[in-house]
């Protein structure tokens, strides 16, 4: 097998960036010679288990449906263990979490992975919207050249990410971008109706799968009862020719789920096939300035009144530092009591800053598992923690010093912060 890494290229407008391209090479195991790329402006995480969820999918039975994580940012290539049962080594030392650069071995079960390290070609990016969903950061507008192929497609979309994260908003674009767009596009709310309520509406008589044609969104298919998923899964395995779009969402780990008997494994096989990762808003951070400028000139647009027409200038320097842990929808509220209240809105807005409230309020509202929630507020406080250090000492190596760990653990820290 050749040493060279796969380059990416996608097609668009001239705006075109570089970076480091990391290749994940499967060495010794049952899958060997599978692979896969990402790059330092590619989405979100590349996964490595046995689930139909992960991106490298492997048939050893040694491995953890999820096993370990990659991704790739500021050129280094963190791996992290997600609580495997049986483990991870790189080059022989087990780990939780490293930071790679390329040239280490990553064991796992009797599989082995290669990582291998090269210059990404410039890539061009499409234009920093799809519909109203917006993003200047290279994640995004990468993000939009998959919704756009998406939209023209008649695909069953599965949309994972937090909540809050803007999952119904991308799936009214898609539909707005398809050839249903002058059809219904409708949703529903698992979690505002009963059981019974959820199969009728979806199923019975006179059910939205049945009899409309357009695009219905099912926000939080995790929550469907067990006869619902299997009617889900009929469906998607009965083509009808003049039948409507399935689109669904969810905030929770399906796999997770998979494991404790709350969702088939049969129907996340199928939806795993085309299921799309919305980023959290802290993984974007340059995303706050053009959403926020967006929803103030929305709210703007529908008031002559308003003597402010632009987003104040210190709205968003003021959230520099801050998580928004209620991702989009968080910023929207901000923004709203801003623009409704002035000056106590700014001070309202920023209060959760100072004193961690809104964030750990929004972590809990996302109803994730325990360790899940524990990982989000103990990251953030990391992330916190290592700039404060920086900024007070100036250098890794005195940071490291002043905070009481090696200086290589302090790096690695570091390295995990997108920004």
């Amino acid at each position: 097998m050749s040493d060279e890494l796969p380059t990416h290229r996608t097609e668009g407008p001239a705006d075109r960036e570089a970076g480091v391209v990391f290749g994940i090479v499967v060495v010794e195991g049952p899958d060997a010679g599978a692979s896969v790329a990402l790059d330092t402006s590619s989405a979100a995480r590349v996964l490595v288990g046995t689930s139909p969820m992960c991106t490298l999918r492997l048939n050893d039975r040694a491995v953890s449906r999820r096993h370990v994580a990659f991704r790739a940012t500021g050129g280094v290539l963190v791996a992290t263990d997600l609580g495997s049962t049986n483990g991870t080594t790189i080059n022989g030392v087990s780990m939780r979490e490293a930071a790679l650069r390329g040239g280490e071995a990553v064991a796992l079960g009797s599989t082995v992975l290669a990582i291998r390290r090269g210059d990404a070609l410039p890539s061009a990016i499409v234009d920093a919207s799809f519909g109203r969903v917006l993003g200047r950061s290279v994640v995004m507008r990468r993000l939009f050249l998959l919704l756009h192929d998406l939209a023209r497609s008649e695909r069953t979309v599965l949309l994972d990410g937090e909540a809050g994260a803007g999952k119904e908003l991308v799936a009214e674009e898609i539909h707005a971008h398809s050839s249903r767009a002058s059809r219904p596009f409708v949703v529903v709310s698992v979690h505002a109706l009963d059981p019974e309520g959820v199969e009728e509406r979806l199923f019975g008589e006179a059910g939205l799968l049945r009899e409309a044609s357009g695009t219905v969104y099912v926000d939080e298919v995790s929550a469907l009862p067990a006869s619902a998923q299997a009617r889900v899964l009929a469906f998607l395995d009965s083509p009808l020719p003049d039948r409507s779009r399935l689109v669904l969402g969810t905030k929770r780990d399906l796999d997770r789920d998979v494991q404790t008997g709350r969702f088939r494994e049969d129907l996340l096989a199928k939806l795993a096939t085309c299921r799309v990762e919305i980023p959290a808003l802290r993984e974007r951070p340059s995303d706050v300035q053009v959403i926020a400028e967006a929803i103030w000139e929305a709210l703007a647009a529908a008031d002559p009144e308003q003597p402010q027409r632009q987003l104040p200038p210190d709205f968003v320097p003021r959230f520099e530092s801050y998580p928004w842990p209620g991702n989009v929808r968080e910023l929207e509220q901000a923004v709203t009591a801003r623009y409704n209240l002035g000056e106590m809105g700014r001070w309202r807005a920023g209060s959760g800053q100072r004193r961690g409230e809104d964030f750990l309020g929004a972590v809990i509202d996302q109803e994730l598992p325990l360790s899940d929630a524990r990982k989000l507020v103990v990251d953030e406080f990391e992330r916190r923690y290592v700039g404060y250090m920086m900024a007070r000492h100036g250098s890794s190596r005195d940071a490291a010093a002043a905070s009481g760990v090696a200086l290589r653990y302090f790096q690695l820290l570091r390295a995990r912060d997108p920004r």
